[in-house]
């Protein structure tokens, strides 16, 4: 294998992941939460469990006569540029930027029952990691 083609499989590799990842997740959570449709907001409360659904939850649920909602947070890594010299052939300097570290930031999504009469009758979503 050519060097160039072993610097390019990794980022192949990762970009892949990128494109797959969410998708997939958001499918399964919609597919997970359609099966409270229909149940009362204590029913869900006592079943749904989004932290063994690999789920970081805010806080407990808030409940109010029309809505249950959950607030979960995606861990989202964004790469910190390190400034950094090169040396060049005519011996000068210059300065690159370079991601060497990472900073996260948790980016937020809740996930709305919407209630009648206590009774789930839809599912919505806002925030920025929905």
């Amino acid at each position: 294998m050519k060097p160039a083609s072993l610097l390019l499989l990794p980022c192949i590799v990762f970009l892949s992941a990128c494109n797959t990842s969410p998708t997939t997740v958001r499918v399964n959570l919609d597919q997970e939460l359609q099966q409270y449709i229909g149940q009362s907001a204590s029913e869900i409360k006592q079943k749904l469990n989004l932290t063994e659904l690999g789920y970081k939850v805010r806080s407990a649920p808030v409940q109010t006569d029309s809505q249950l909602s959950y607030t979960v947070l995606r861990t989202m890594q964004i790469p910190v540029a390190q400034p950094a010299m090169r040396i060049s052939r005519s011996g000068g300097t210059h300065a690159i930027h370079a991601a060497s570290s990472y900073d996260s930031i948790d980016l937020k999504c809740n996930i709305i029952f919407n209630l009648k009469d206590g009774i789930a009758q839809s599912l919505e979503y806002s925030g920025r990691a929905c």
